[in-house]
């Protein structure tokens, strides 16, 4: 099921599943631990529900650059393409 901007993210456990495991069979288990948990933690939770996937996906890319550099934030930024997760700009 793909993304579509505006939709609850919570309706979309099993894609975020999906692209965490796929995370996790590039990068390890340990590093993708450490992004997913850093990400979220870091995470500015805007107001309007509809910007909270766009928000989590900018600080995932970003907890991926402090964790694993810029290879890693591609790795991430490519899977999330590939699963047609809206990338920022």
């Amino acid at each position: 099921m793909p993304y579509r901007a505006g939709d609850q993210p919570q309706h979309y456990g099993e894609m975020w599943g999906g692209t965490f495991w796929a995370i996790r069979g590039r990068l390890g288990a340990e590093s993708t631990d450490r992004i997913v948990a850093l990400g979220w933690q870091s995470m500015p939770w805007p107001v309007e529900e509809s910007r909270v996937a766009s928000s989590f996906v900018r600080a995932l890319l970003e907890a991926a650059v402090k964790i694993g550099g810029d290879v890693a934030a591609a790795d991430v930024r490519e899977i999330l393409r590939t699963r047609n997760i809206p990338l920022p700009s």
